[in-house]
Parts: structure tokens; C-alpha cells; sequence
């Protein structure tokens, strides 16, 4: 007669086999971060001409900084990692998705500045563009610039830092002041309302306006 231990042995293993407990599942991706924190981030836009805008969008964590460039009719558009913006100049509509999903993450009408009217900055003449009676800019080290300007009752002292590329941005909390070197362009806006108080071109090269 033939031992049966091996026909217990196998019995015994897929009893094993039977009542162990499932492996744990893979762990799974949580709902994807929502960029937008809310309906209608800070927005500012300064056009470079009837083709470029350079648009800055902001809003907790999100930040988006780039140019837009002109396509059909009165159309803008810039891409920058992986975010898409969209401005329609006639409609003022900003849209801006995920260049990958096509997520939108935020969808709001945006009025360009055309001239200071409020009357908390009356007192600055309604400067729109040409520089300030003073303005100098000193570079300081590779990414930093000292910036003064004076004009009337309009006044900034700080430092610009480079915020990418050849773009240097600085604020005293008053004013944004933006000094886009590869465009020789400088840009002063009025934080409070949005809008552009001097916007003209200055020249390294020369050390002054052109």
C-alpha cells in the first residue's frame, strides 16, 4: 500500500492557498490638484505692439508668465509647461486649460488698461506712457537690478530681480515695476488697479531712453 503524506502535503497547501487574504491593491492617484483657487486670478497685460501682449496670471500656487502672440483676427494665444492661455481681445475673455487634458481652469473677462482714471491715482496725470522725469536702473549682480524713479508725486525704490529669461520684476507694493531686457521695455503698472503708468523703451547700450 502506498503512503498517502504526499497526497496530505498537497492537500494541506491548497488549503494554504485557499484562505490566505488577497494582496493588497495597487494604491491609486488621488483626485488631480485643482490649479485654480479661484473664479477670476490677478491678471495683468501690457500690449508690445498689435501682435504681442506679455500676460501675467496669478492666484495662490498658480503662476503663468509669458507673451501671447497674435493668431486669427483679434485672437492671442501662449503655451507655457503644459498651461495654455487664450485671450480674445474683442470679448476680453482670458481662458486658460491644460495644454495635455484640455482641463479649463479658469474662464473671465479681462479689461485691458488704456489710461489711469481712478481717482486714488488721479494725482499721477494719467500717465500712460514715456518715462519719468528720473528713472535709473543699476545692475547689480547677474540677476539683480537697483531701480529708482521719481516723477512728481510718483516715486519707487527697490530691486528688480530676474524672473525668467532677461525679465526682472519688482514691487514695493504700490507699484510692479517689469524691465524686459532682450525688449529693452520697461513697464511700471499701479498694483492697485492694474493699470500702466509709464511704458516706454530704454537702452542699456546707451544708458538711457531711446
Amino acid at each position: 500500500m502506498k503512503s498517502s503524506t504526499p497526497l496530505l502535503a498537497t492537500l494541506m497547501l491548497l488549503g494554504v492557498a485557499a484562505t490566505a487574504p488577497p494582496a493588497p491593491a495597487s494604491p491609486t492617484l488621488s483626485t488631480p490638484i485643482q490649479l485654480a483657487q479661484s473664479r477670476t486670478p490677478t491678471t495683468y497685460m501690457t500690449a508690445q505692439g498689435p501682435n504681442e501682449i506679455i500676460v501675467q496670471i496669478s492666484d495662490g500656487n498658480f503662476f503663468f508668465r509669458d507673451v501671447l502672440h497674435r493668431g486669427y483676427g483679434n485672437t492671442y494665444q501662449a503655451t507655457d509647461h503644459g498651461i495654455r492661455v487664450n485671450y480674445d481681445r474683442d470679448s476680453g475673455r482670458v481662458v486658460v486649460i491644460s495644454d495635455e487634458t484640455g482641463e479649463e481652469f479658469y474662464n473671465y473677462i479681462f479689461s485691458e488698461p488704456s489710461s489711469v482714471t481712478n481717482s486714488n491715482v488721479s494725482s499721477y496725470d494719467d500717465y500712460t506712457t514715456g518715462p519719468p522725469s528720473f528713472a535709473e536702473l543699476l545692475r547689480v549682480a547677474d540677476n539683480e537690478y537697483a531701480a529708482e524713479f521719481r516723477d512728481g508725486q510718483f516715486s519707487f525704490n527697490g530691486s528688480l530681480y530676474r524672473s525668467s529669461g532677461d525679465v526682472f520684476v519688482g514691487s514695493d507694493g504700490r507699484f510692479r515695476v517689469t524691465y524686459d531686457r532682450g525688449n529693452n521695455r520697461v513697464v511700471i503698472i499701479n498694483l492697485f488697479n492694474g493699470e500702466e503708468l509709464f511704458n516706454y523703451i530704454y537702452s542699456e547700450a546707451n544708458e538711457g531712453f531711446l
